[in-house]
């Protein structure tokens, strides 16, 4: 510490490498700044995924369940999700999946089945920089729903 003290008495304010020393730290908080910068946009991008992919494979899995006899599949939707969350996973950005078939009671206390299709995708992605202790990586976990509306249950409307 007194090697650290020694060296601000040495320093010639008057020459400017005060001023060396205030550029320095500008410059290395100025990378600091960025650096978190960069982590945050590599957040956002996986939800910017998670989501997108949530939307596509709902959407795919509704239309493709409701293409023979204009009602929502349970099968049919969980095969097509199925394979749209194998085609879409990566090395590199993995994703799951997860569908599920809503039921709710409507306002005259009748319990509609098969009607709303929920997927919930989770998306995998790893820290730029520093990551936390035993931490392979954060997970984000976004979901979308399919209704399917109309006299035939032909027409879906995304929530």
């Amino acid at each position: 510490m007194s090697k650290i003290t020694c060296m601000f008495k040495r320093i010639d304010w008057q020459r400017g490498n005060g001023m060396m020393l205030i550029s320095a730290s500008i410059v290395v908080l100025s990378m600091m700044f960025m650096m978190m910068l960069i982590e945050f946009n590599g957040i956002y991008v996986t939800e910017a995924i998670a989501q997108t992919r949530a939307d596509t494979i709902a959407d795919s899995a509704a239309s493709y369940s409701v293409t023979y006899d204009y009602r929502l599949n349970p099968r049919e939707a969980y095969e097509m999700a199925a394979l749209l969350t194998a085609y879409n996973s990566s090395e590199e950005k993995p994703i799951a999946s997860e569908v599920e078939i809503l039921s709710w009671p409507n306002g005259e206390g009748e319990i509609i089945h098969n009607k709303r299709l929920k997927v919930a995708v989770q998306a995998e992605s790893s820290f730029y920089y520093i990551s936390p202790e035993g931490s392979n990586g954060y997970y984000v976990e976004k979901e979308a729903i399919v209704e399917a509306v109309g006299p035939g249950d032909y027409l879906l409307v995304t929530n």
